[in-house]
């Protein structure tokens, strides 16, 4: 044992020369040549200790000294990840204590150590015990116990992060960091890694850990909007305009519906307002938003101290509440990223355009019909239109440049024929 003590200095170093350009942010992924080689780090142990440590492990068994044996054993190989983590510089406990770094640093660091403890250090100790002991029982239960220290430590710092998302906005980009590193890299290797019999504890805790980062996830959509509402104490604006309240309501509205397919399936385990059939629990749970939303306004507009003014102040949120619910994701599609400006992302994104933009006019070609009050339809019209129309206009228009040969295969409407139909669009004529 004192001689494999020796060489995991030296496997901790090695480990750190393979990996560097990854810790040093150079490439995004473990390169792909260590992870192909799985035995790397046994290999660097020379055969001459290989050996010892199976002779003297097998002689301690025979002589009735099985305990000794794996905790000396067990004892060393912890001490071997503690090594690697401190080489690394990816020790998470440590970096916590530094005043002068991030949470989102120390998150992308353990990010990091969990890729290499599932996908190199743990299966690396499970091909050494295996080396070790010609028991597999035994060889199981000293794997088990020398991974589930740095595997608890992995799981206890997630869970701070669902703890530390009460009460903070803003904070939702961490949860789903760690949320997708759970799924995608410890889940998985945790499960091929494990025995169905060992693993029934720490799989328990990894199940309530990311339970708990998926609530924390539809909290800080739902749970913190509701208490912005509910908490908002602002007076009306002067002259009836706009609340805050609305535009930050409307916002995150939106954040909600772009990360709809992360909420979903969230949203149907944990649902914070009943889900009537055939509807989606994203578009129930928004629903629900709305209507805190339109009641807290009511409320504010009931105390107006002008009547006529609170009525003006509720039409002018609805109408911005309109806008922003149909239009902005619409709208969000004929944003031009500068650095993005291909072809392939450019049709991409004319394509979903043009997806949505049926999709409300399927919706609510009915709602503008001749029955519909002539002023405030003309009013509609304008607010939305001085928005989406010249971002259409500008949009089309560098479509041409990235494409000019084949534009006109992917462009439904040219610059002038889409303000005529989207005039249409409102006056409930059918124009697909």
């Amino acid at each position: 044992m004192k001689k494999l003590h020796q060489d995991n200095w030296r496997l901790a170093w090695e480990l750190q020369n393979h990996l560097n350009r990854y810790l040093t942010d150079e490439i995004d992924k473990i390169p792909e040549e260590t992870l192909n080689d799985h035995n790397f780090l046994v290999d660097e142990i020379s055969p001459q200790v290989l050996l010892e440590l199976h002779k003297n492990a097998n002689l301690m068994i025979l002589g009735q000294r099985e305990r000794d044996c794996v905790d000396e054993y067990i004892n060393s190989q912890i001490h071997f990840l503690e090594m690697c983590q401190s080489e690394l510089r990816l020790d998470i406990f440590q970096l916590q204590q530094k005043e002068n770094i991030n949470e989102e640093e120390i998150i992308k660091k353990w990010i990091k150590l969990s890729s290499i403890a599932m996908r190199i250090l743990f299966p690396n100790e499970r091909r050494l015990c295996d080396r070790a002991f010609n028991i597999s029982s035994i060889s199981d239960n000293c794997f088990m116990q020398i991974c589930t220290k740095l595997t608890k430590d992995l799981l206890s710092f997630a869970d701070g992060v669902a703890d530390r998302s009460q009460g903070q906005s803003g904070y939702l980009p961490n949860i789903l960091q760690v949320l997708n590193a759970l799924n995608d890299q410890i889940i998985p290797a945790f499960n091929s890694l494990f025995s169905i019999q060992s693993n029934t504890s720490l799989g328990s805790e990894t199940i309530t850990v990311v339970n708990r980062l998926r609530l924390a996830i539809r909290d800080q959509h739902f749970k913190g909007l509701e208490d912005l509402i509910c908490c908002d104490e602002r007076p009306i604006p002067r002259r009836g305009k706009t609340h805050k309240l609305t535009v930050e309501v409307m916002n995150r509205l939106r954040d909600a519906f772009q990360d709809r397919d992360i909420l979903e399936p969230i949203l149907r385990d944990y649902p914070k307002v009943l889900v009537s059939e055939g509807m989606s629990s994203v578009s129930a749970h928004v629903a629900w938003i709305i209507e805190l939303l339109e009641t807290h306004l009511e409320a504010k507009s009931n105390i107006c101290w002008d009547g006529a003014l609170g009525c003006f102040f509720l039409m002018t949120n609805y109408l911005e509440d309109y806008q922003r619910s149909s239009w902005d994701t619409v709208l969000g599609f004929l944003k031009l990223d500068n650095g993005n400006l291909t072809a392939e992302s450019m049709t991409e994104k004319l394509s979903l355009f043009n997806e949505h933009f049926y999709r409300i006019w399927h919706d609510q070609i009915t709602w503008f019909d001749g029955g519909f009050e002539t002023e405030l339809r003309e009013e509609i019209i304008e607010s939305v239109c001085k928005i989406l129309v010249p971002a259409y206009e500008n949009f089309v228009a560098v479509f041409r440049d990235v494409l000019p040969e084949h534009a006109d295969d992917y462009i439904l409407y040219s610059a002038s024929k889409f303000n005529d139909a989207f005039y249409g669009f409102f006056k409930g004529f059918d124009w697909y």
